[in-house]
């Protein structure tokens, strides 16, 4: 099974559980009720990779948050959401120091075609033109400078021609099976959606779009979320402890920091969710905390080891090689916390899903 077949049977999973949960409770469905499906259900995820991608391991964690963080972007007086969903990859090598990732922002419209429509109303104006060019924008909230003015983040600087950072998600307003059986609706199939996909994507910045027009999505999400693990899609970011002037590396190493809470949760009443831990397990300093992530999994699956690498599994095998690393590499550790950098830390984070991928072949088990 390719990635692409990999993430279309998860896109229509999670799809067709989100709308099963809204029929139970007789809710409206919308798309918080989709990207919290996505999020959810991010172990199967895990699973379906695993299980068809002999070379690499993953480890899949994710958090769901609603509407945060808001930024307020240059020009405007009114807050937009900054992404209904960040997707975060992390390519872990024993052989690369650091190690290396990209990360891309979604904003998610529901429609009955792959398409977002006129997104010429006030605030869905302000979002397109965040999405199409990026200005320097504050978020809601924050903290400030001790003389009483806000910093401001640029996600332009450093940003190398074709690197995506940002794009609009179409999810089908309908649902895709007709009932009892496992074959697609005529009237989705007559949609056009993209291979077939409900959920269809499209870049948006430096594009000649208009928000009157709004965005025609033209790659399945499935293929999207394909190319965020081969690097074809998002942008790299920075991994190390010392980013100099490089927002985007700095807002994608701080949403991880931000992740790490496991105590709060959430609740969302058109998928019947009360009081659900948004529970996940990531820091900033990469080498410990995929130490951290891999820690945990192995203690939680030691079986998985077994049925899927390549070599006799010993316990916290892969979680002694990290830790390894991380104490005889000098610049593994994470800086002193500073005054800089609490004044720097957005207030919140949006939904987030980190894949982390292992190469098998690296790991020996002579180690």
């Amino acid at each position: 099974m390719t990635l692409n077949e990999i993430f279309e049977k998860y896109i229509a999973f999670i799809h067709c559980s989100a709308y099963e949960k809204s029929k139970k409770i007789n809710k409206i469905i919308d798309e918080p009720s989709f990207i919290s499906s996505f999020i959810e259900n991010h172990k199967l995820l895990e699973e379906y990779l695993n299980k068809h991608s002999p070379g690499t391991y993953y480890i899949v964690d994710a958090v769901y948050a609603h509407q945060t963080p808001k930024v307020i972007p240059d020009g405007s007086t009114k807050s937009v959401e900054i992404a209904d969903l960040l997707i975060i990859n992390i390519n872990h090598s024993s052989l690369q120091n650091p190690t290396t990732g990209n990360a891309i922002l979604f904003q998610a419209k529901r429609n009955s075609l792959p398409c977002t429509g006129s997104l010429a109303a006030e605030n869905e104006n302000i979002q397109f033109q965040l999405y199409k060019k990026w200005p320097e924008f504050t978020f809601k909230n924050r903290i400030e400078h001790s003389n009483g003015s806000a910093y401001k983040w640029n996600f332009n600087l450093n940003k190398n021609l074709g690197e995506e950072q940002s794009k609009y998600i179409v999810i089908y307003k309908g649902e895709i099976f007709t009932a009892r059986t496992s074959n697609l609706c005529p009237q989705f199939m007559r949609a056009n959606f993209i291979s077939n996909s409900p959920w269809n994507s499209s870049v948006c910045e430096d594009t000649t779009n208009t928000s009157n027009l709004g965005l025609t999505c033209s790659e399945s999400f499935a293929a999207t979320l394909a190319g965020i693990i081969s690097g074809r899609h998002g942008r790299p970011f920075d991994t190390s402890d010392n980013i100099t002037k490089d927002d985007w590396s700095d807002f994608i190493q701080k949403m991880l920091q931000l992740a790490v809470n496991q105590s709060y949760t959430y609740n969302l009443s058109r998928q019947n969710i009360k009081n659900n831990r948004r529970g996940v397990s990531i820091s900033s300093s990469f080498l410990k905390s995929i130490a951290m992530l891999t820690f945990k999994h192995e203690i939680m699956n030691l079986d998985v080891y077994n049925n899927y690498l390549k070599f006799n599994y010993r316990p916290f095998f892969l979680t002694n090689i990290l830790l390894h690393k991380s104490v005889t590499d000098n610049n593994s550790m994470p800086p002193p916390m500073n005054d800089d950098i609490v004044d720097r830390m957005p207030p919140s984070h949006p939904s987030m899903l980190i894949i982390n991928a292992f190469n098998k072949q690296e790991f020996n088990p002579n180690y």
